[in-house]
């Protein structure tokens, strides 16, 4: 029972209180032998119990929290290609706008609802396991292919902390991937400007009705561009060049529709 039905329960009592009082005063006091034993007032009644339930599991529609979820076509279409400046696009959440495969690993810092920076309290998550660096919070989104993504569910604010815990107070993103189908064989590639390559395979190796093995395996390199204006440069200061390599074998299992296992072996290589 939430305080607004307990507050409009409590102002009932009240009224029913007052009058009670006035109906009794209004009525002559006449006391004899023969009058029956006196009934308990209104005041000396039990209280109305009340009874508090809390649950676990709700759906993300359901929640009284703001939340964003992002589907495959929405991640896959959009014209950014990484994770995080996807992300950057939502309301509510900032990350910084040097794409993650330019900058420092320790830079690669996320914002929601003002809690950010070096005690940052955004948890993001990977099928539901938390990916966040343990020491400096960052996130290495050049782990996930946007490809591989299913749908990204966004909670923003500190609602999460009563199912995520204080790592949560800024909010939740979970990265769902998709699962493989039964016989399934995709490519993909593309090539963009700073001679910026981009590519990914997968294949379903082995599936039943309740249980597949699929690998995938992808890159991401670009050539960058320089930052600093030419007249500043020197040896040091080069081109934002960077690549990422993944592979990624799993399995999956589904006894039923309301559960699901899997088992992933990854292999992750990049330079920034």
């Amino acid at each position: 029972m939430n305080s607004h039905v307990f507050g409009r329960r409590a102002r009932s009592l009240s009224l029913l209180l007052a009058t009670t009082a006035i109906a009794l005063s209004s009525v002559p006091f006449c006391a004899s032998a023969a009058d029956p034993a006196p009934v308990a007032s209104a005041a000396e009644a039990p209280p109305e119990s009340i009874i508090v339930s809390a649950s676990r599991g709700t759906k993300l529609e359901d929640m009284d929290v703001s939340t964003t979820v992002m589907t495959h076509d929405d991640v896959v279409h959009a014209p950014e290609e990484t994770l995080d400046q996807i992300l950057n696009k939502i309301p509510g959440v900032v990350t910084p706008m040097v794409p993650s495969n330019e900058i420092h690993p320790t830079g690669k810092m996320i914002q929601m609802r003002g809690f950010g920076g070096s005690d940052e309290r955004v948890l993001v998550m990977v099928d539901g396991i938390p990916i966040n660096d343990p020491y400096y919070r960052y996130v290495n989104w050049d782990k996930v292919p946007k490809d591989s993504v299913e749908r990204i569910e966004v909670i923003r604010g500190g609602g999460a902390t009563t199912l995520w815990g204080n790592m949560a107070m800024g909010g939740v993103i979970n990265i769902v991937t998709r699962d493989p189908k039964a016989n399934e064989a995709h490519a993909s590639a593309g090539y963009g400007s700073d001679n910026t390559v981009r590519s990914s395979a997968g294949a379903t190796l082995y599936s039943t009705s309740n249980f597949k093995v699929a690998a995938d395996v992808g890159r991401a390199s670009t050539d960058g561009y320089n930052l600093t204006p030419s007249q500043y440069r020197d040896a040091h200061t080069v081109a934002t060049s960077s690549y990422s390599d993944n592979a990624e074998l799993a399995a999956y299992l589904t006894p039923d529709s309301s559960s699901r296992y899997y088992v992933k072996a990854a292999v992750h290589d990049m330079r920034e």
